[in-house]
């Protein structure tokens, strides 16, 4: 049975007031509670359209997974894109992320090793969704040279 953390992210199928079901890639676990039958329940912070802000379900549910719960070699490409866009965000100069302060969350700077870190894990996503779906990754690329211009 999975097991989560407060900030880990997840992806979760929820219900949109705009579009009924659907899929929301990177939310984050906003708390966790034991359950004696389920493992845990797990709070999540909902997408804007959601017909609630915060919403839980439990951890043996179908409907949340942590976002790298499949090896990167079996994650769908937009999976690889959404994990490729959050590891090139953390590891930028300046970038700051949420970290857990007397159960409050507040915004922090990373740290350069971990800032390294998700540039490693970058590389990794970049090479697998070269290889999943290249016009996805020749459409990704050409954002970045486009933004990268002056």
């Amino acid at each position: 049975m999975p097991s989560y953390k407060p900030l880990d992210r997840v992806s979760i199928v929820y219900w949109s007031t705009i579009n009924g079901t659907a899929l929301a890639l990177g939310q984050l676990v906003e708390k966790v509670e034991p359950h004696e039958r389920h493992g845990q329940r797990v709070w999540v912070s909902m997408p804007y359209d959601a017909a609630e802000p915060q919403a839980f379900y439990y951890a043996d549910s179908s409907r949340i997974e942590h976002m790298e719960a499949d090896p990167i070699g079996r994650q769908t490409p937009t999976f690889l894109y959404i994990n490729l866009m959050w590891f090139l965000k953390v590891a930028a100069n300046g970038s700051t992320g949420p970290r857990l302060v007397n159960g409050q969350r507040v915004k922090f700077p990373y740290t350069s090793r971990e800032r390294a870190d998700a540039a490693a894990r970058a590389a990794l996503y970049i090479n697998a969704l070269r290889h999943a779906d290249p016009h996805l990754f020749a459409r990704w690329e050409a954002s970045e040279i486009e933004d990268a211009r002056p």
